[in-house]
């Protein structure tokens, strides 16, 4: 593939310049692209991304996207706080802005494939191109990006999921690369000091309801639905010497439901909005595992189709499946895919 076009999503963090970099050293002719997303009140990368341009001596384009990610990532984000719901606002980014719009616009501007500093790897099977974790498990970040089916992962590369993060980031310093070890993507990204709560208080109008404790007995007041998920601990301090943790969010009542850890802990859950990236869902004899958040552990997975859902049942408990969040499933290193948590 050495000698294809190929347009390097820049973020102005080190894992997409050492790519741009890795991918010009293999002989790719590459430029650079970068979204800018500032009117949702993110920080803007773009300088950051002109200077990693300019030091590999690329062609730089910017393209606004600004109002795009606020209708297809920041308005869902919030409706689904308000809702009393836990969205992941980068599956939804990736899904629509980066491997969307993206995509179709560097393809517009003569590009074979978009690169991106993605922890993740590609690899070809029969049936065409399966996603793969990265090398690095630390850094692993297929997780967020269950949605890229087959058909898009023949127009991307990741460069630097074959690679562990020090490795990433002892070749940015031998290319003399103009970025931090520490400037790389967080969760939320957009979001100032990744507060979520402060973010959205500035966005949703919020009013105070009742806790109800397990048995129904009011207990307490909250101080809004969006600034609660489940299993979260900080906020509930209601003056009772046992820990409790946030059960249950109800926005028809406004109220939530508290209550000891044990009750977080549950051997089932249904999703829907289900991506496959085959297109097919797995064979029932593959051995499944899956996660219910980007920093938990695998567990071992059965799966029972339904109509338009399926119910997952887990080999053991797993703790505070919140509704909005994605599960992932892997088969070995491979991803099959995933959907929303629905309740």
């Amino acid at each position: 593939m050495a000698g294809s076009k190929v347009a390097v999503a820049l973020s102005g963090g080190l894992d997409s310049a050492v790519s741009a970099a890795l991918l010009q050293k293999q002989g790719y002719e590459i430029f650079g692209v970068t979204m800018d997303l500032c009117k949702a009140g993110c920080i803007s990368v773009v300088e950051d991304a002109c200077k990693v341009a300019s030091l590999l001596r690329i062609p730089h384009h910017v393209v606004d996207f600004s109002d795009d990610f606020e209708e297809r990532v920041v308005t869902p984000l919030c409706h689904g706080y308000a809702s009393g719901e836990t969205p992941n606002p980068c599956v939804s980014c990736n899904r629509d802005l980066k491997f969307g719009l993206l995509l179709n616009h560097i393809k517009k501007l003569g590009a074979d494939y978009l690169a991106t500093g993605h922890y993740a790897r590609i690899i070809n099977v029969e049936t065409g191109h399966a996603l793969c974790k990265a090398i690095d498990p630390i850094k692993d970040q297929t997780y967020f990006l269950y949605t890229l089916k087959s058909s898009v992962l023949a127009s991307l590369l990741f460069p630097v999921g074959r690679f562990l993060k020090c490795e990433v980031a002892k070749m940015a310093e031998d290319f003399g690369l103009p970025v931090s070890p520490d400037r790389e993507s967080h969760d939320i990204c957009f979001m100032a000091g990744n507060n979520y709560r402060t973010f959205l208080k500035k966005r949703i109008s919020t009013s105070t309801g009742k806790i109800y404790d397990i048995n129904g007995r009011e207990v307490g007041e909250h101080s809004g639905i969006s600034n609660y998920t489940i299993g979260q601990r900080q906020g509930i301090n209601l003056g009772q010497s046992e820990r409790l943790y946030v059960i249950s969010i109800d926005p028809q009542t406004n109220s939530l439901v508290v209550g000891p850890e044990s009750c977080l802990f549950t051997n089932t859950l249904n999703a829907g909005d289900l991506t496959w990236i085959s297109g097919f869902p797995p064979d029932d004899n593959l051995q499944l595992k899956a996660k219910i958040r980007y920093q938990a552990p695998e567990s071992t997975v059965k799966l029972l189709p339904g109509v338009g859902c399926i119910q997952v049942i887990f080999d053991t408990p797993v703790k505070a499946p919140a509704p909005g969040q994605s599960i992932v499933f892997f088969n070995g290193d491979r991803v099959l895919g995933g959907g929303i948590i629905r309740s």
